[in-house]
């Protein structure tokens, strides 16, 4: 028996179409979902947009978040955006657990990796610094000082510890000899390292908080919110041993052996311009031609060569 069949007679609905697994309905995806691991449903959500929106709900991965020590996010977190918006500007989210179980695995694989050495209970930015075989580090009005052991941990050393100011300390500088603090208010004081004792306390109320500190023997070099630069001679107790550059234009006289260096009677020696004019954070030079700075806004090191007017790179 044959049979002559015309396709041209068979009507077709859309139902009786055979139907891609992206047409699937979403309870039966997420049932789907339920049965794969983690790295197939990451595979899942580079395929399209719409796998990818349904297999990154909360609902697909509450049973393998169970494998995994979450971090707690509490609330919704700020978008990184341009530094030029406000924090009123920026998109603000939930972080979705895909993300945190992503997070938990990197922690645990070390593909992100954070060690807490010295936490504060003071909500304020600390100053660090290494020296020898012990660490520094400002705590409010305090410079609290840690032994550090071989296998990178560290202890306070409480009969280190140095306190002799009101004000909260915002930069120092540690040597064999002494320790050169900056405090709010303008305030400079010279402790010694053994004795933990003042050997020389400067008070600048006028040009507000000390932004900077330097030592180079018995000279200290600080910088101060208002622009101006002080030279202090720590054998001179007096005024006659401070010397003040306004802005960093005036010039110094050229028996200071320091600024003679730095400067020339009539003003700056050189002068380099940062090319996306940001104010600079820091600055540090190897003493020959090489110069680093660090910016505020961008976190950018820059590398320049003092012979040449721009940046290398």
């Amino acid at each position: 028996l044959k049979m002559n069949i015309n396709c041209s007679e068979i009507h077709v609905t859309p139902e009786d179409k055979v139907r891609h697994f992206v047409d699937l309905p979403d309870d039966i995806l997420f049932t789907i979902f339920s049965y794969c691991s983690a790295q197939t449903l990451c595979r899942l959500c580079r395929t399209c947009s719409r796998l990818k929106d349904l297999a990154s709900r909360d609902c697909v991965w509450t049973k393998e978040s169970s494998n995994y020590r979450l971090m707690v996010f509490p609330g919704y977190v700020t978008c990184k955006g341009s530094p030029r918006q406000n924090s009123a500007q920026r998109r603000k989210r939930k972080i979705l657990l895909k993300d945190r179980c992503r997070i938990a695995k990197n922690w645990e694989t070390k593909i992100v990796k954070d060690t807490q050495v010295v936490k504060h209970k003071t909500k304020l930015m600390p100053w660090a610094r290494l020296h020898g075989q012990k660490l520094y580090v400002s705590n409010a009005v305090n410079i609290n000082c840690y032994d550090i052991f071989n296998d990178s941990t560290v202890k306070e050393d409480i009969s280190n510890r140095i306190s002799g100011c009101n004000y909260d300390v915002t930069k120092f500088v540690v040597n064999d000899d002494v320790i050169v603090s900056g405090f709010r208010e303008g305030r400079i004081i010279v402790f010694d390292t053994v004795s933990k004792e003042k050997r020389f306390e400067y008070s600048f109320d006028e040009c507000g908080d000390t932004q900077a500190v330097a030592v180079y023997n018995d000279t200290v070099v600080a910088g101060y919110q208002d622009g101006s630069v002080k030279v202090l001679n720590t054998k001179k107790y007096d005024s006659s041993g401070v010397v003040t550059i306004n802005n960093c234009s005036n010039g110094a006289s050229i028996s200071n052996r320091v600024w003679s260096v730095a400067t020339a009677p009539d003003g700056s020696e050189k002068e380099w311009t940062e090319p996306f004019d940001t104010e600079l954070s820091s600055i540090q030079s190897d003493g020959n031609n090489v110069m680093l700075t660090g910016t505020f806004q961008y976190g950018m090191t820059r590398l320049w060569d003092k012979r040449l007017n721009d940046p290398v790179q």
